[in-house]
């Protein structure tokens, strides 16, 4: 039996590690999944609405506390990102003059910021550091690790307007980490958040 309990003992350390590791990465990924903020008026029927038209020209703003410029490409980017998606959901466009069913425009900006995570150093002995990390303990119930990184985090918000009302019936924001070469990536990003924001639009009508 003496093998058996050794054996045991060994053991439960890992599995407590991997039940932890395992935890840990599911809910780095559920961190990382983009999720819409979402508002709407809940009185408003919006199966009525069958096109739309942009607020004007140049249908969107720059947020008050952005720290990056945003080039007249990006913000034209994303303007036919939403365009297609809301012509593909079977949205007519039109323009202002021709009585639109709802007007959009969106606001987009971007942030530096910094995280810092702290977890299990590990089955380590002696320090451990590498770029921007650093730590030290000993086995697993030694000291945390400590990450702590720079990114960028972008926000898009939409807004839809009633066009006759001009009140505001609908908004959806997605806030995104940025990493890496975003420039090369901009397409593949942009439409990713669009496409976030307006799945859940319209809103399904309340079930009675």
């Amino acid at each position: 039996m003496k093998p058996i309990r050794l054996m045991h003992r060994l053991l439960s350390p890992l599995l407590k590690f991997a039940l932890i590791f395992g935890s840990l990465l599911f809910l780095n990924a559920c961190t990382h999944a983009l999720k819409p903020v979402v508002l709407y008026d809940d009185n408003i029927a919006f199966d009525q609405y069958k096109s739309f038209a942009w607020a004007s020209d140049k249908p969107y703003s720059v947020a008050t506390d952005s720290t990056t410029t945003m080039s007249p490409m990006l913000l034209k980017k994303i303007q036919n990102s939403i365009e297609e998606k809301l012509i593909a959901k079977g949205y007519a466009k039109t323009n202002t003059e021709a009585n639109p069913a709802i007007i959009v425009s969106f606001t987009v900006g971007s942030r530096d910021k910094i995280q810092i995570d702290t977890y299990p150093n590990g089955f380590f002995y002696g320090a451990r550091s590498s770029r921007n990390r650093s730590g030290s303990g000993y086995g697993f119930w030694g000291n945390n690790i400590v990450d702590a990184y720079s990114y960028r985090e972008g926000t898009l918000t939409i807004d839809i307007f009633d066009a006759q009302s001009k009140e505001p019936i609908w908004s959806g924001a997605v806030s995104k980490k940025l990493y890496g070469d975003v420039q090369n990536r901009a397409d593949a990003i942009i439409n990713d958040v669009v496409n976030t924001i307006l799945t859940p639009f319209p809103p399904q009508p309340k079930t009675k």
